[in-house]
C-alpha cells in the first residue's frame, strides 16, 4: 500500500510538473520544491489559470508528506494507521483531481 501511496502522489506530481513546464517555463527546485510545485498549482499565475482547488491541495498534501516519509524513512518506520485513511480516500481523491484538470484543460480550450 506505501508503494501504492507514493506512485498515486508521483503521478499527480509529473502531471503538475509537465504544466509547470509548460507554462512557467520551469519546475521549482530546492529544499521545498515538492511542496512548492503542489502549492504553484492551486494558483493562478500570469501565463494560465489555476489548475486545482485550495481545497484539493489541502487534500492532496497529506499525499506528498506521505511521499516525503516513504523515500526518507525506512520500511519498519511504516505504520498501517498512518495510510489507512490515505489508502481509503484515494480512489475519490482520483476522482476530483481528475475532474478539476478536466476543468483546467476545458478552460485553455476555451481560451483559444
Amino acid at each position: 500500500m506505501a508503494i501504492m501511496l507514493h506512485g498515486f502522489y508521483n503521478g499527480v506530481e509529473n502531471i503538475f510538473k509537465r504544466i509547470a513546464m509548460e507554462y512557467e517555463g520551469r519546475i521549482p527546485n530546492g529544499a521545498a520544491a515538492h511542496r512548492d510545485l503542489l502549492d504553484l498549482m492551486a494558483r493562478t499565475t500570469p501565463a494560465r489559470p489555476r489548475v486545482i482547488s485550495e481545497s484539493l491541495c489541502d487534500t492532496l498534501d497529506p499525499y506528498l508528506d506521505f511521499r516525503h516519509m516513504l523515500r526518507h524513512a525506512y520500511s519498519f518506520q511504516l505504520h498501517w494507521e498512518k495510510m489507512e485513511m490515505l489508502v481509503a480516500e484515494c480512489e475519490s481523491v482520483l476522482s476530483r483531481f481528475d475532474a478539476e484538470i478536466d476543468a483546467f484543460l476545458a478552460t485553455l480550450e476555451k481560451k483559444s
